[in-house]
């Protein structure tokens, strides 16, 4: 297989299905944070990819990354994303973190994308329950 150049690939309407295919076949990663830079494939799986201008661009669109977002009244916000950065040794690269209330600036961490909807939705009924 040849190597692929982001420059031969059109980035415009690029989805998730292509984005993952271009990060697996780089032949070789050589920027040092390329070992904690991923990217979600189609089936929200994560894929590690190279940190180049590609995965910026990927990462700075937010609905690549946002999992869900759900308001518990007017002033309390769960947002749960895909970080895109393992930072943390154990790769859990997705967080669901709470903005204000009882458990303002709690995080929850998960490895997959069904965990994290699922601690989402826990994380929600526990606010709603605080909140009461």
């Amino acid at each position: 297989m040849s190597p692929i150049s982001w420059r031969d690939i059109d980035w415009h309407d690029l989805g998730r299905d292509a984005m993952a295919a271009y990060c697996e076949r780089r032949e070789a990663m050589s920027h040092p944070l390329d070992q904690y830079t991923f990217i979600l494939d189609a089936e929200h799986k994560p894929v590690q990819c190279a940190n180049d201008e590609q995965w910026w661009l990927w990462y700075l669109k937010s609905e690549n990354r946002q999992v869900v977002d759900t308001m518990v009244g007017s002033d309390i916000r769960i947002s749960t994303v895909f970080t895109a950065l393992a930072l943390r040794p154990d790769q859990m690269l997705f967080e669901t973190h709470v903005f204000g209330g009882e458990y303002d600036g709690q995080e929850f961490h998960t490895a997959t994308w069904n965990d994290a909807v699922q601690r989402h939705a826990e994380v929600v009924n526990m606010v709603k329950r605080a909140e009461l």
